[in-house]
């Protein structure tokens, strides 16, 4: 894993010479490459391949959301997870939407910072447990299910779908190849989405909408 080539997107040089510094000290091969804001990192990542990507929030020019939405447009396999000197919850969730992997606040130290990055190399959604639960409760909150306008993402639908046909995370994980963590989180987010209480609603919601 030390071998990932990194790049900090961040307007302030002191949080990016942070993440650089302590990056350093966790014996990484490649050294951390910085970009100021999203302009400059869309650019680098047209010319240069990165592995992971710490991306600021809130950001001048273009936020780190939309510079999200662009870098992973150019590239589906990238690790991108969000950060933040706050955690808005509403930003957040435009965050994941846009397809980052993870979110966390920037006083992470360094072994969090470590487990951070093995976690989502490995597959995983990474999140704070402080907002994890308000993040999911938050997402079903503004999301309509009255009628037909919850858009799920490809992913979604494939695991609502495995759910729906009774194969647990374990076997959704593999079918899938993707992390456990990864599956029991899209579940939860998809009991919440849908204001299921078990698989059977599950089922009939996605019925209902011509899901299955």
């Amino acid at each position: 894993m030390n071998h990932l080539k990194i790049l900090v997107v961040d307007d302030h040089p002191l949080i990016r010479k942070g993440f650089e510094s302590i990056l350093k000290g966790l014996n990484f091969d490649t050294p951390s490459v910085n970009a100021s804001d999203g302009f400059e990192a869309i650019a680098l990542m047209k010319t240069k391949k990165f592995d992971f990507v710490f991306m600021d929030i809130h950001m001048p020019k273009m936020s780190g959301i939309e510079a999200t939405k662009e870098i992973r447009a150019l590239d589906k396999s990238i690790k991108i997870v969000g950060i933040s000197a706050y955690s808005e919850i509403d930003l957040i969730s435009k965050l994941f939407k846009a397809g980052a992997n993870g979110f966390t606040d920037k006083t992470i130290d360094s072994k969090e910072l470590y487990q951070l990055i093995q976690s989502v190399y490995s597959g995983n959604i990474y999140l704070p447990k402080s907002i994890k639960d308000e993040l999911l409760e938050f997402d079903a909150k503004h999301t309509s299910t009255s009628n037909a306008e919850i858009k799920f993402t490809l992913k979604q639908k494939n695991i609502l779908n495995l759910i729906c046909n009774q194969f647990s995370s374990k076997e959704i994980a593999l079918i899938l190849n993707i992390a456990n963590k990864t599956v029991e989180w899209h579940r939860a987010n998809l009991f919440k989405l849908t204001n299921s209480k078990n698989v059977a609603g599950l089922i009939k919601y996605a019925f209902k909408k011509g899901i299955l």
